[in-house]
């Protein structure tokens, strides 16, 4: 797969999560759903600082299949609803996490997860499949998470439905523009 961040010479700046301030941190409820966090996890999630978040939503809406403004259009397309409020138990979210787990994602995938375009945090995909309900509790419209291939993207949507969408093993990098 190629990293469409390199070939654009582009690395996003970002700011630890152990440096930001709790009301930086404010919109993911990460340590109010978890308590401490172990350090390593701390170090490894980032905010996208607002310049970059900006070029990263622009790659974003120019690089991922949208069927509509809400719905991705990728070949190959699942969709989760979860059950009204059995999700927010201690098996619900385990079922999920387990869902998430079957999407073959490697677990060390750097992802950047966007928050109704608004903020964005880069993070490995374990984390977002560990902390999904915490990082998904303060979707507004949509939380979409994706790596900088642009081959896969995870929408969590605020009426309670997830949706994975990806292209087959055998169809090519749709270019939206790009030069690939």
């Amino acid at each position: 797969m190629k990293d469409l961040f390199a070939m654009f010479g582009f690395t996003p700046d970002v700011v630890r999560w152990s440096e930001l301030s709790p009301e930086e941190r404010g919109f993911a409820w990460l340590e109010e759903n978890y308590g401490p966090l172990p350090r390593t996890h701390l170090e490894s999630i980032a905010k996208v600082e607002l310049e970059d978040r900006r070029r990263l939503i622009a790659w974003l809406d120019r690089l991922l299949p949208w069927e509509s403004a809400d719905r991705l259009g990728f070949p190959l397309c699942e969709r989760l609803r979860l059950p009204d409020e059995s999700w927010n138990t201690d098996a619900g979210v385990e079922s999920v996490r387990q869902w998430l787990y079957g999407r073959s994602v490697p677990y060390g995938t750097t992802i950047y997860a966007f928050y109704d375009r608004r903020q964005a945090l880069r993070m490995p995909w374990r984390l977002l499949v560990k902390y999904w309900d915490a990082f998904a509790w303060s979707v507004g419209d949509s939380m979409i998470a994706t790596d900088s291939t642009g081959q896969w993207a995870c929408v969590f949507h605020h009426e309670n439905v997830i949706e994975f969408g990806r292209y087959g093993r055998t169809e090519p990098l749709v270019n939206n523009g790009y030069a690939i």
